[in-house]
């Protein structure tokens, strides 16, 4: 991290990314939840919705609806955008790679644990 990351690298679907790196663990146990279902069985994190849909009340939302999956990649890619800002400005301070990539696991578990209670 001895050069200056730009937002493009640092998102960059590429092995040395850090949000390539900081996504194998959550995409590995996603294939794995999808994996272990029946052949006709889709994943909840596919069908169930994040936004959007229809209120209790009969109503609907406004805005398009969105898979959960789909709702909590946006939260993660804001947060981590906002990560981005803040460390090349100096307002978070992250002393290597290791550091910055637990960093951006963290913000990965949080938006994906927000709703949580949409998979029950």
């Amino acid at each position: 991290m001895n050069e200056p990351m730009t937002l493009r690298s640092f998102f960059d679907v590429s092995s040395e990314a850090p949000v390539y790196k900081a996504f194998q663990a959550l995409r590995g146990a996603l294939n794995r939840h999808a994996d272990s279902l029946p052949q006709d069985e889709f994943s909840p994190w596919t069908i169930r919705l994040g936004k959007g849909g229809p209120k209790s009340d009969g109503t609907h939302y406004d805005g398009p609806e969105k898979s959960l999956y789909r709702h909590c990649m946006d939260v993660a890619t804001f947060a981590i955008w906002l990560l981005y800002y803040e460390w090349r400005s100096g307002k978070v301070v992250i002393e290597g790679e290791t550091d910055l990539v637990a960093a951006i696991q963290t913000i990965f578990a949080i938006a994906f644990a927000h709703d949580a209670n949409k998979l029950v």
